[in-house]
């Protein structure tokens, strides 16, 4: 484990600008949106910093481990390879991109637009790094919302439509690998030996692919949403959404 949690850092990066911007109540838009730039900034940073020190091989690298639930094979496992790396830093590009791109385009509620943008950048970022498939759940559910209610709250004409159909496509796709995962976990493995580990499980996930990628499937189908309804956070959602679509295929 290196000595800088730098996976942990770049992850909850933008999250830490999201408690900032919600914990101080006198934050407005226009101090809400330095903050969120300067949290995105940070966690690109980070993420230069890993493909900088990137060493090609086999192994995942930067790894954190920590025992969370132990008794139930859960723990905090991060890690990445080379493909997980190049989405990071695009994911982190993309994200300052977006808060640049929103500066004088979000109006409405420009507080709590930020405070999701940057819910999103942390959850696309989790799952690229989890190493555990119980974390890993935790963040792509933490995606899915925030991507959700930017369709739904700042979009345009059809927004309520494109939210409820992402929301639908997503619930049964998140159902599937949630019963996939709980497939593995409980079937796969024998009673002493169940882990969410992703080094214990990977010859058990093998066997449950027709599931993830039916699955991802139906998550890759949200592409479909109306561009109309997508246009006015069409960069946040339309880029993270092919990122982590082609990340998860």
């Amino acid at each position: 484990m290196d000595s800088l949690p730098i996976l942990s850092m770049t992850a909850f990066a933008p999250l830490v600008g999201a408690v900032v911007i919600f914990a101080f109540r006198g934050i407005q838009r226009e101090q809400a949106r330095v903050v969120a730039l300067v949290a995105t900034i940070a966690s690109f940073i980070f993420s230069m910093n890993m493909l900088l020190r990137f060493d090609k091989n086999d192994q995942f690298q930067f790894t954190e481990h920590v025992k969370w639930l132990p008794e139930l094979g859960v723990s905090y496992s991060m890690g990445i390879d080379g493909i997980a790396l190049v989405l990071i830093v695009l994911t982190t590009f993309i994200g300052m991109l977006a808060v640049i791109w929103s500066w004088n385009v979000i109006t409405y509620r420009g507080r709590e637009y930020y405070i999701t943008l940057l819910l999103l950048q942390t959850g696309m970022l989790g799952v690229f790094m989890a190493l555990d498939l119980f974390i890993f759940y935790i963040f792509w559910e933490l995606m899915l919302i925030p991507m959700a209610l930017l369709i739904g709250i700042w979009g345009s004409e059809n927004r309520v439509y494109a939210a409820i159909k992402f929301f639908i496509y997503t619930l049964v796709g998140s159902l599937l690998m949630l019963v996939a995962i709980l497939g593995v976990y409980f079937l796969a493995q024998g009673p002493g030996q169940r882990s969410f580990d992703y080094a214990s499980t990977y010859n058990a996930l093998l066997g449950a692919n027709r599931e993830l990628s039916a699955c991802m499937n139906d998550a890759a189908a949200c592409n479909s949403l109306s561009p109309v309804a997508l246009r006015p956070v069409s960069p946040p959602v339309r880029g993270r959404g092919r990122t982590i679509t082609g990340y998860m295929v």
